[in-house]
Order: structure tokens, then C-alpha cells, then sequence
């Protein structure tokens, strides 16, 4: 078979210049080795390959592609024996024994032509034998990789000759450890196997593919059971009896090999039938060489394929998305199961194209659903399916690919029209309401009124009458909710009916049924005759709650006269915010008597009984503490506004802002103010972090402003009082640079906290000093010139000298 032509190396043409020379060949020992060695990169299936493609071949030159292969495998030797016609003892040394000699360069019925393979066995073992047995003489020759003899390169010599009747070789290589024995059974069936040859194991035939229909389609499939070893791409091409993946950095051919893929069925491996003479392979024959003659067939060779499967493919894929559509139960699903079906392992070749494109349409149906034509075949089923949608479904197949076409939307206006039907019938459209999939994991469970609805997807054909919001929503929690055992999320219809009667309850049931819904009717309680006595309204008081991690548990209402009050979204147990329990105990004692309410009814309770919000009490407290200067100063310290300027995240400055924070001695060290620690600066600080943690419920935009304002004006007050302190980045980089050296501490360790405090008022006298000194010497070089102009001792500049002095 030929590998290569040589007009293809004729590449250009050269005018003037000397008389062209050939180049040359190294004949060292090192370069034999790399040929018959280090060429290869998985030696043992090198060895396999070579020797059994080339055993095949003398079948096919003899036309004994009838007859068997015999391989015999032991714990001591490899032996391969074919039935061809032998070679001459006169020509075992330049046919076999010869790098680059062969017999099948001009042969396209058999593999090779590098002259290399017959050497493979080097790759394993450093000696082998080969029996020729030829025009009735039977010679044994052992083979060498060399010796002293022959300078290290590899040699021959003759054994044994006898007289014989046989024809063939005979090569027989020693097993040098009994463990490869199982790796080379292996590699033997794998190689028959893929090659389609005829071989006997041990006497025992091998399988084998039979390629003669993939030849007249022009490719095949090899199932997933049989892909063992075929892992380096998805398209391989059978070039002789090798498969050669295709792997290439050409991205034509790739993304060629990418949409073949998705035309067949998962976990199979297509070959691609390459005609004689059409493709070169590497030297080792573990590749293929992608020149242009090689890209150009494997482009026109996968091309090929997928239009046979696309044109296969068509009708199947139409038929099969009519009966999946014909079968679809719910009346608004709208959509198409595309999902792919589980298709049983498959074992050996598939050469039928109509039956590979059958099958890629089981496994994967949405590769086929694009274009216009196929979304036509989906909307007509459906209309035909469901008459009383045609006109939805009509509409959708205008659209160009059925895009502009919101599927949920629609399925969402088509099944809860009814619902809207009835509820108008009754009169009773501001009673109905919704509850979305997504609330279903939301903590909070909250029904939307049915106008205010922004649903989608399939309304489930449930009337759920309820006397309460909240009962329904705890229905629909214990139904529907994370801890259920349900999948079906679809929105639920709900119809709140207050002071409900047994006429209007069995009213709305009858409507109901005439309209083909499903009802559940949850408890009403019973309604007692007589007046009754009211009670004084009691409240539940916020520190009477018992917090289990996000959850809170209520007690009875025990607060008449409440001083605050806050208000939740509900009475569940998972609607108290955690940040309030996070200062529960400083709010305990700041705020006392605080009501918890959960509507607006007894918000109106409450403010009639003089209490006011939390959040403002906590505004007020924070403004009347926050006047004081220790509180203006510890709000410097904080926002770290003693420090100005586009630099201000440099090192120096970093380090002072944090070393601050963690200490206020070494703050009193580095900014000196008459300001101290007192009970002020920190309750306006401990409000402070109240007032940016925790989060309210139900609060007028008008109390965020003012803790807005409030906030702002705390920080405007300390940076006009504190102005004089505040220095620029600049100045902290170059005044204050040893700070850089100044390691982290433990606030809670006080001896960890002194050493850095000592380590700060060191240097910080250093510097005072070191300024102090500077400032003097330039005093004295601006008298100097006032000296040496000759005047007096009561002149400012003598004086300044003195005082320098």
C-alpha cells in the first residue's frame, strides 16, 4: 500500500544555485534503536500490530484470506505462523532484515510500506527467531539487536535449513515476564478484531468484524461494548486493517468530527471506510499524517457520512416526535418530551445506516428538533391532539423556529382561565389567589391575589377554599414544600373566603365541579352566637420568644402596655429575622417591653397605646448619645476618617487605622484629644452597629431616612470637631512609616496588646524628637544670614538663634 508519493515532495522549484546533493543516513546503532524502538509509543501493541498485519498480508498476496492466522501464546514465547509464500534465503537480508525495505509499496491490498514492522519485536525483546519456509526449504534464522560483532547495530544469521512442504514465516518472540501473558491476550483479540482478520488463538478462533457492508456504506459503528481501546477520539478511519483515530489541530475536521457525534448514539465510535492510496499514516502506524491529501479525505469521508445519517435520520425523527406528541397526557404541558430513551448496550458492528440513525434518534431526539420544518411537525400534532389549543398552537408555528413563543406563559394563560371564569362567576375575583413553585422553597409561603400574578407554567387543576391566608399557605407548605415528598411544582389557585356560609360554601363547590376542578376544602371554624366579652389586648413580647438557630418558638400574648413595638412578616416560626436575636440581650436592656405584631390591625393597637417603633427609639437613643465628643472620637476611630487623602489604603495608613481600632491607648498616642472611652462612646457605637445589622420588617421609608441622616450626621459632626487631627496619607506614609513594622495583636491578650503599645509610644517619642530637632536646626540656618550682615543682638533673627541655642 503506498504511504507516500513522491511527487508530493516536488514541492518548489529553485533558479540558479549549485548542483543539488542528497542527504544521508546515520549508521549507528543509536538511530537503529530509535526505528525499531523508541519509534513506538505502546511497545507491546506495536509488537502485536506489526507482526500480525504483516502475517495477514502474505495471506492476501496468496489470496488465502480463508485461512487463519495461527497465533500460539505461552508463558515462554509469542509465535505468529502464516501460510504465505515465504521469502527466499536470499532475500531475508534485503526484504527483511533491511530498514525501509519491503514488498508492499506498490500493493493497495495490504498494510505497511515503511519497511519498519517486521522490526517491532526489538521494541520488546532484544532477540527473536524467524522459520521462512520457501520453495521447500525451511530456514531458521535468529535475529539479534546486536552485538560486538556488528558495532551494536542489529543482525541475522542463519540456524537451520531443512527440507519442508510448507509455506510462510514463522516468528517466534520470547515472553520475558509470564505476567505479560494476560496483556498480550488482550491486545492480540483487540487488534484481530478491529484489523477483521482471520486469525486462532491457541487454536481457538478470534472475533472479528466483518467490515464488507460498512465498505459499501463507507462507514460502520462500533457499539459501546466493543470500544475498549478506542478511546482517543469518536471517529477512527480503517486504513488497511488499523484503525487510526482522527485527532488533528485542524478545526475544520474537528468540529466535522464534533457534529458526527451528535448523529449517532452515545458511547459508540464511528469508522470511516478510506479507500486505498487516499491517507498517510506516521511511521509507527499509531496515526494518522495529516497532510493535504490526508485532510481532504477525512473532510469528504465525514461529510459523506453525516448527510446518509441526516437523510436516514429525517423521517425518523418525524415520526417519532408525532407519537410522542400524540401521547402527551397533560392537557397544557405545551412542550415535548425530548428527552433521550436508555438504549441497550450494543455489542459489534452496525453497517445499516438506517438502523444507526434510528437508534441516534432514540438516544437523542433534540439534536433533530432545530429548523422550521421540525417545529411545524410538533405544533400541527399538538393542534390535532388538542383541539381546544389549536389556536395557540396554530399562532406558535408562525413564529421562524418557534422563537417570540413563550411556552410557561402560555401554558399559564390556558389553564388558569377557568379558574378566572369561575371565580367571576361567583364574584369573587378579589378573593382568588395564587402560590408559585418558588415560594414553595421561600420561608415566607406568601399568596399573591390572582391579579397581581406574574405565574408561569402549568396551573395544577386544584381549587384550594381556605378561610385564611395562612391556613392555605401551611396547606400548601405540608404539601408542596422542601420536606415533602412531592415533585409536582406547579402553581396552586386558592380562594380565601372570610365569614364563610354552609350556602356560599356549597355554592362555590357546585361552580367548582361544573367547571371541572378539583376542590379542598380546609376547616372553618364554627362561629359562636351570642357577644361575646373582649378581652384587654395582650402582646407577645419580644423576649419571651425561645430562638432555636433561624427558628423561634412563641409563647402566649403577656405584654398590656408595650413601650416599642416591631413588627414581622407572620407568625411562622422562621419569619423572626436572626439579626435581631444576634442583639437580643443589649436590646433587652436599652429597650424593654418591646411588642411583636404581625399586621397592620395591631400596629394601629399599639401606637394607640403609646409605643412607638424599635427602629426609631433606637434613632433617638444613637442621636442623643452621639453628641457627645467621646462618641465623635471613637466614630473617627472607627471609620477611620483620622486618616485622608487617594492613599489612604496604603501601609503606614492601613496600619494605624487598624492598630486604632484594636487599642485605644496606642489611638490616644497617635491622636492625643482630651476625649475618652466613656459609657457615651459606646452605647453610640453599640447603636451604631444595631442601626447597620439588623433588619426591620414593614418600616416607612421615612424612619430609614432619618437613620440614614442620623448615620451621616454623626460622621459630619466628628470629622468638624476633629479636623484639626486629621492627617493626609502622605504625611502618615512619611511621618508614620514605622507603624509598617508593627505586628497584629490579640485584643483579649493585654500583654500582647502592651508590647505593641510600648513598641508605638517608643518610636512615637523618637519622632516627636527627631522633629523637634529638626525644626530648631532649621530655625538656626534661617538666622545665619541676619549674623553676617552685622546686626545686633536685639534683632528677632538674634533672638530666635538664642532660644535655638
Amino acid at each position: 500500500m503506498e504511504v507516500s508519493q513522491i511527487k508530493e515532495l516536488d514541492t518548489h522549484a529553485i533558479v540558479g544555485g549549485g548542483k543539488a546533493q542528497a542527504f544521508g543516513m546515520s549508521d549507528s546503532a543509536e538511530f537503529y534503536t530509535v526505528l525499531s524502538d523508541t519509534l513506538y509509543r505502546d511497545k507491546k501493541l506495536a509488537v502485536v500490530r506489526e507482526v500480525i498485519c504483516n502475517a495477514w498480508d502474505a495471506h492476501i498476496m496468496v489470496e488465502k484470506t480463508d485461512v487463519p492466522v495461527k497465533i500460539t501464546l505461552t508463558d515462554e514465547a509469542l509465535v505468529i505462523e502464516d501460510f504465505g509464500p515465504g521469502i527466499p534465503p536470499e532475500l531475508i537480508g534485503p526484504v527483511y532484515c533491511v530498514y525501509g525495505g519491503t514488498t508492499k509499496v506498490k500493493d493497495e491490498r495490504q498494510t505497511g510500506g515503511f519497511g519498519l514492522g517486521c522490526k517491532a519485536p526489538f521494541a520488546y525483546s532484544d532477540h527473536f527467531t524467524v522459520m521462512s519456509c520457501h520453495a521447500g526449504i525451511k530456514t531458521l534464522w535468529a535475529i539479534s539487536r546486536g552485538g560486538s560483532e556488528t558495532d551494536g547495530k542489529p543482525d541475522f544469521r542463519p540456524m537451520v535449513q531443512v527440507p519442508t512442504k510448507a509455506t510462510g514465516i514463522t516468528v517466534s518472540i520470547p515472553i520475558r515476564d509470564p505476567a505479560d501473558v494476560e496483556e498480550f491476550t488482550k491486545l492480540i483479540r483487540r487488534v484481530v478484531r478491529n484489523g477483521g482478520m482471520l486469525a486462532t488463538l491457541n487454536d481457538k478462533p478470534l472475533d472479528r468484524f466483518d467490515y464488507e457492508g460498512a465498505r459499501k456504506a463507507g462507514f460502520c459503528l462500533v457499539q459501546n461494548g466493543h470500544t475498549v481501546g478506542l478511546g482517543e477520539s469518536k471517529v477512527y478511519v480503517l486504513y488497511g486493517t488499523v484503525l487510526y483515530p482522527v485527532m488533528t489541530s485542524d478545526q475544520t475536521v474537528m468540529h466535522l468530527v464534533k457534529e458526527l457525534s451528535n448523529h449517532v448514539e452515545s458511547w459508540a465510535v464511528t469508522v470511516l471506510m478510506a479507500p486505498p492510496n487516499t491517507v498517510g499514516v506516521v511511521p509507527s502506524r499509531e496515526g494518522l499524517s495529516f497532510s493535504e491529501l490526508t485532510t481532504k479525505t477525512v473532510t469528504r469521508l465525514l461529510n459523506e457520512t453525516i448527510v446518509k445519517l441526516k437523510r436516514h435520520a429525517a423521517p425518523v425523527a418525524k415520526r417519532t416526535i408525532i407519537e410522542r406528541a400524540e401521547k402527551q397526557k397533560r392537557r397544557y404541558a405545551l412542550k415535548l418530551d425530548v428527552g433521550g430513551s436508555m438504549l441497550s448496550h450494543g455489542h459489534g458492528l452496525l453497517d445499516d445506516p438506517k438502523v444507526i440513525a434510528e437508534r441516534a434518534v432514540q438516544g437523542n431526539l433534540q439534536v433533530y428538533l432545530a429548523g422550521r420544518n421540525h417545529t411545524r411537525w410538533i405544533f400541527n400534532t399538538f393542534a390535532k391532539t388538542f383541539r381546544d389549543d389549536r389556536r395557540t398552537f396554530r399562532r406558535a408555528r408562525t413564529n421562524r423556529y418557534g422563537t417570540g413563543f413563550d411556552f410557561n406563559h402560555e401554558a399559564y394563560r390556558h389553564s388558569s382561565r377557568l379558574f378566572r371564569r369561575m371565580a367571576a362567576k361567583l364574584g369573587m375575583l378579589d378573593r382568588l389567589f395564587a402560590c408559585h413553585t418558588d415560594a414553595y422553597a421561600n420561608p415566607r409561603y406568601l399568596l399573591t391575589p390572582f391579579s397581581n400574578f406574574k405565574g408561569s407554567g402549568e396551573v395544577e387543576p386544584l381549587l384550594v377554599i381556605s378561610p385564611n391566608q395562612r391556613d392555605a399557605s401551611k396547606w400548601i407548605k405540608d404539601l408542596k414544600g422542601p420536606n415533602s415528598f412531592s415533585n409536582d411544582k406547579r402553581p396552586v389557585m386558592v380562594m380565601v373566603v372570610h365569614r364563610a356560609t354552609d350556602e356560599l360554601l356549597t355554592n362555590i363547590l357546585e361552580v367548582a365541579e361544573s367547571y371541572k376542578i378539583d376542590t379542598e376544602l380546609l376547616d372553618f371554624p364554627k362561629r359562636q352566637k351570642g357577644r361575646k366579652v373582649r378581652p384587654a389586648d395582650k402582646f407577645t413580647d419580644l423576649y419571651s420568644l425561645k430562638f432555636r438557630h433561624s427558628d423561634s418558638t412563641w409563647g402566649e400574648p403577656s405584654l398590656e402596655d408595650p413601650a416599642f413595638f416591631v413588627r414581622f412578616r407572620g407568625r411562622d416560626g422562621s419569619r423572626v429575622p436572626y439579626s435581631v436575636h444576634e442583639h437580643l440581650e443589649t436590646l433587652k436592656e436599652l429597650f424593654p417591653k418591646v411588642a411583636v405584631i404581625m399586621t397592620a390591625g395591631q400596629q394601629a393597637k399599639v401606637e394607640k397605646l403609646g409605643a412607638k417603633p424599635l427602629l426609631l427609639g433606637i434613632i433617638q437613643a444613637f442621636e442623643k448619645s452621639s453628641k457627645s465628643r467621646d462618641a465623635q472620637y471613637a466614630a473617627m476611630i472607627a471609620s477611620g476618617d483620622f486618616v485622608s487623602g487617594s492613599a489612604r489604603w496604603d501601609a503606614a495608613a492601613t496600619r494605624m487605622r487598624d492598630l486604632c481600632k484594636g487599642s485605644a491607648e496606642i489611638a490616644k498616642i497617635l491622636f492625643p484629644d482630651r476625649a475618652t472611652a466613656s459609657e457615651k462612646a459606646q452605647l453610640s457605637a453599640t447603636l451604631n452597629t444595631m442601626l447597620t445589622e439588623i433588619k426591620f420588617d414593614h418600616v416607612d421609608q421615612a424612619l430609614l431616612d432619618k437613620m440614614t441622616l442620623a448615620l451621616r450626621k454623626l460622621r459630619a459632626d466628628a470629622n468638624a470637631t476633629f479636623k484639626h487631627l486629621v492627617l493626609k496619607a502622605h504625611d502618615v506614609n512619611e511621618r508614620y512609616g514605622y507603624l509598617r513594622m508593627a505586628g497584629d495583636f490579640n485584643p483579649t491578650n493585654p500583654a500582647d496588646e502592651q508590647l505593641v503599645v510600648e513598641f508605638v509610644r517608643h518610636f512615637e517619642r523618637r519622632r516627636i524628637k527627631a522633629e523637634k530637632e529638626a525644626a530648631a536646626l532649621a530655625a538656626a540656618e534661617a538666622a545665619k544670614p541676619a549674623v553676617q550682615d552685622g546686626s545686633n543682638d536685639n534683632t528677632p533673627n538674634s533672638d530666635a538663634l538664642k532660644e535655638a541655642a
